[in-house]
């Protein structure tokens, strides 16, 4: 086999990415370090083949629970617009931003179910045993970006079950309820909110600062109603930068 790098530094490499296993409970991300080793960086390579490892080796690897091959986005892609379908038909509403959707992990594809078990893992989620939990609210804001591209095939998949990724239908069903109680503190309130204040259960002080960080995520329809009613979609006022 021809290696890019020494037998001896392979050893040493896969037996940092061991002890950050065992002492961490779980697999590095990406970019994380051990010891000042960019431990993630070499697993993603070696499931993508860059550092080519023995048989021998991964076996000591998957034997731990470390997973050593690329499982492909497509077939995470498909996983999570079906989960995105079954949400909406159960709901009859598309996801808010920070929503999660639990699901059973017996009726999952044994890659498909690895891939979010460490998913679970690696951000410290509360894993209940039989299901695993998918962020299927920030999927659908990535779908809508364009920060998660997705196949003509799963376009259609999701316009046959009724969902819309046009600008419109997309905003009205992720921000109206947010909007609206934007709309309402500012009313009663007569001044904009501060980060951490909740009105009705919506948090409309950080609902408002993503707005000014990234003014894409509302349609301009939604924008020009927020500064209609005198809502600062920009960023903070001069009286507002003196109270901090």
């Amino acid at each position: 086999m021809n290696r890019k790098i020494t037998v001896e530094e392979i050893k040493r490499r896969i037996n940092l990415i061991k002890l950050f296993f065992l002492e961490n409970k779980r697999q590095p991300k990406y970019n994380e370090k051990y010891k000042g080793e960019p431990v993630g960086n070499w697993l993603n390579r070696i499931r993508n083949q860059t550092i080519e490892i023995t048989n021998e080796e991964k076996s000591e690897l998957e034997n731990l629970g470390i997973r050593t091959y690329s499982i492909p986005k497509e077939k995470i892609r498909n996983f999570e617009v079906k989960a995105l379908i079954a949400f909406f038909k159960e709901n009859s509403r598309l996801p808010y931003p920070r929503e999660i959707y639990v699901i059973k992990k017996e009726t999952l594809d044994e890659e498909v179910k690895r891939f979010f078990v460490e998913q679970d893992n690696l951000y410290n989620r509360k894993d209940i045993t039989e299901n695993i939990i998918i962020n299927i609210g920030w999927f659908y804001v990535n779908i809508k970006t364009g920060h998660t591209k997705l196949s003509s095939y799963n376009i259609n998949e999701l316009k046959d079950a009724g969902i819309s990724i046009g600008t419109t239908i997309s905003y009205k069903h992720r921000f109206s309820r947010n909007i609206t109680n934007l709309i309402k503190f500012y009313e009663e309130n007569k001044r904009h909110p501060k980060y951490n204040e909740v009105y009705n259960g919506i948090r409309v002080g950080s609902f408002l600062q993503r707005i000014r960080q990234n003014n894409n995520i509302l349609s301009k329809e939604d924008l020009e109603l927020l500064n209609s009613k005198g809502i600062n979609t920009t960023g903070r006022t001069y009286k507002e930068r003196r109270k901090v």
